[in-house]
């Protein structure tokens, strides 16, 4: 069903007549210091892939995050955190207690950081939670989005999804992964999957392939059944050399699907081009 606009957001002159007696005004961000998510860093790598919401009914921001078992410091040994803040700006791990992970739990034989563990699969990539206001089933209000795996790239990754029904409690869905494995090809950045309302579609924000710096998308009509990845955005000839579109979160706001482009400006010099800095840019898109 399509949704009416309650508010425009002026990318571009779409919903203009004229523009006689108008100027667009851009409005700079003003920085402020890096928040703080604990007392002591949760392991060398920090905090990856973060996402906050905001729970109305328990007034606080909780965030599930990416981070190892503060044990085994390996990049690839990666599970799903959990923290909460009152204010959205200081961050504090969540204990739930190891009872609630799932029952095939392995890793309680570590004996790091894994208090605030909520999901009890290692090695996951790009992990990201979305809490989903289209959904029907109470017990899949909560979804999960990952490609799981260990390094060096092997037939044994998985793009897998897991529902719950409050963010602690997992069922993953083995059956149906959501992009066409291969040894050779797998998205390895952060995954987003959304509901999108205007074409009545779940679709999941990705990479074509691995190593491909470039923003993809694959859909379903169900969530269980997906097409393969379609590209949607990818630098061009009016990007600097070596230029890579690294990741894109979005969201759907009042009509209009936006952006934060993640552009990786890498060195032309350097074989591979993994490495760079990377800034972020708005996007738009009035279908997603």
């Amino acid at each position: 069903m399509k949704e009416m606009i309650n508010t425009m957001l002026f990318f571009d002159n779409c919903f203009l007549e004229n523009t006689d007696a108008i100027k667009r005004v851009w409005h700079q961000p003003e920085f402020k210091a890096e928040s703080d998510m604990s007392e002591k860093p949760v392991n060398q790598w920090g905090a990856a892939y973060p996402h906050v919401i905001y729970d109305s009914e328990k007034s606080i921001y909780r965030c599930w995050y990416s981070g190892t078992d503060g044990v085994d410091e390996k990049y690839q040994a990666w599970y799903l955190h959990y923290a909460e803040s009152i204010d959205g700006w200081r961050f504090k791990p969540v204990s739930i207690g190891l009872e609630k992970l799932n029952p095939a739990s392995a890793i309680a034989k570590f004996s790091g950081r894994i208090e605030s563990m909520v999901y009890s699969e290692n090695y996951l990539f790009g992990a990201d939670i979305t809490v989903d206001p289209y959904e029907d089933d109470c017990g899949k209000k909560f979804k999960l989005c990952y490609v799981k795996g260990e390094m060096p790239l092997s037939a044994n990754w998985f793009c897998g999804i897991a529902y719950s029904p409050d963010g602690f409690n997992w069922t993953t869905d083995w059956e149906n992964p959501w992009f066409p494995l291969s040894p050779e090809s797998v998205s390895d950045t952060v995954h987003l999957i959304r509901y999108n309302p205007l074409t009545g579609k779940y679709q999941i924000i990705c990479r074509p392939a691995h190593g491909d710096r470039r923003v993809a998308i694959v859909e379903s009509e169900n969530g269980i059944n997906w097409t393969k990845p379609r590209l949607i955005l990818g630098p061009d000839g009016q990007d600097p050399d070596a230029m890579q579109f690294y990741a894109m979160p979005a969201f759907y706001y009042n009509g209009i699907w936006i952006g934060l482009l993640w552009e990786m400006r890498t060195d032309p010099g350097l074989r591979g081009k993994a490495q760079g800095p990377i800034d972020v840019h708005i996007t738009y898109s009035y279908n997603g």
